[in-house]
C-alpha cells in the first residue's frame, strides 16, 4: 500500500462520491492500491445503491432499539446484516414503486457492482428473518419481518392492499419479542 496517499484527503474524495477507478486516477495509483486503502480506512462501497441499502440497515436497527432491541450492526460484506436479540436479519430495501409495489430482488446468484464478478448468496443459511424495508424522503415508512421460510428470488409487497400475501408481516415485531432484551 502507498504511504504517499494522504488518508484525510482519500477519505474526503471517497465521501464525495468518487469510485474506485476515479480515486486510482486522481491519487495516481492502481485500483487494487485504492481498494487496499478503502479496507484499511474503513471504507464502504459509496455507490448509490449501497448507500441506500445501508440506510435501510440504519434505520431498521435505531426502529428496534428504541423499542428495547438488542442490536449490532454487522460490518460490510458480512453474511447476514443485523444480530437482533441472537436473530440473524438480511435486510433489503426499497425506495420506488411501481403501481403501488415494492419489488425486492432475494437472488441465490449475485453481481457485483459492474458485473466484475458473481458471488452466491445463501439467504436460508444466513439468516432468521428477512427485514423487507421500504424508505420514503429518507425515513422509514414501512417494515416487514419475514421469517426466512417464506424467502424467494422475487419478493413484492403492496403496503395498501389488504390482499398482499406479506400484510400479516408488516411491522412484526412480535417475532422478535421472544428475544426481547431484557
Amino acid at each position: 500500500m502507498s504511504t504517499s496517499i494522504d488518508p484525510h484527503a482519500f477519505t474526503a474524495a471517497h465521501a464525495a462520491g468518487l469510485k474506485n477507478q476515479e480515486l486510482a486516477r486522481k491519487f495516481r495509483v492502481h485500483v487494487s492500491t485504492v481498494k487496499r486503502l478503502k479496507r484499511s480506512l474503513h471504507l464502504g462501497n459509496n455507490d448509490p445503491r449501497n448507500a441506500t441499502g445501508r440506510l435501510g440497515e440504519q434505520l431498521v436497527a435505531q426502529q428496534l432499539a428504541t423499542q428495547g432491541f438488542s442490536v449490532t450492526v454487522m460490518p460490510e460484506g458480512h453474511p447476514f446484516d443485523l444480530m437482533v436479540t441472537g436473530q440473524r436479519l438480511e435486510v433489503k430495501t426499497s425506495t420506488t414503486a411501481t403501481g403501488g409495489a415494492y419489488r425486492f430482488r432475494l437472488h441465490e446468484r449475485r453481481s457485483s457492482n459492474y458485473a466484475a464478478y458473481r458471488y452466491d448468496k445463501a439467504h436460508q443459511r444466513d439468516a432468521d428473518l428477512l427485514a423487507l424495508v421500504i424508505i420514503q424522503d429518507g425515513t422509514l415508512h414501512h417494515l416487514y419481518l419475514l421469517p426466512i421460510a417464506l424467502w424467494q428470488p422475487n419478493v413484492t409487497v403492496r403496503p395498501a392492499s389488504p390482499f398482499c400475501p406479506y400484510a400479516p408481516y408488516q411491522n412484526a415485531i412480535h417475532l422478535l419479542t421472544a428475544h426481547r432484551a431484557a
